[in-house]
């Protein structure tokens, strides 16, 4: 299948909000692989960004990338920076998945009160759920 890096990039960190929610074993696993993939796959876009907020901060007489309150980099060239960035981000790189990840609409849950074992809804948020589309679609 092929994404792009951005894809990529705010996939994996949207995996890591699903690592807690039970799932059946075969849906599972395929996101423990999805974010093993998309995990190492971050790691050299991770790298390239890291350089392109280099390229483009403003330093300090020491030689130190200057910061706004919000942490962020003070850029010397932001339009250029964001084309840069955004060039990068939307190269496109294969993953290993043959199919979108087949989410359920409901989980094994287990009652607060007496304990039984129950289905519940599936829930996630949009915000969430909006990053996983390229890889994950509702069964």
């Amino acid at each position: 299948m092929k994404v792009t890096n951005r894809d990529i990039f705010m996939g994996s960190m949207a995996l890591q909000n699903l690592s807690g929610i039970k799932v059946h074993i075969r849906t599972s696993l395929a996101l423990a692989k999805l974010s093993i993939e998309l995990n190492e796959k971050r790691k050299p876009i991770e790298v390239m960004r890291l350089e392109l907020v280099d390229r483009f901060a403003e330093k300090d007489e020491e030689g130190k990338i200057k910061k706004l309150p919000n942490g962020n980099a003070v850029l010397s060239d932001p339009a250029g920076f964001q084309k840069a960035y955004d060039e990068l981000m939307d190269l496109e790189e294969s993953v290993s998945i043959e199919a979108k990840i087949k989410l359920p609409e409901v989980v094994a849950a287990t009652c607060d009160k007496c304990h039984h074992n129950m289905d519940k809804p599936f829930e996630i948020e949009p915000a969430i759920l909006s990053l996983l589309l390229p890889f994950v679609e509702v069964a």
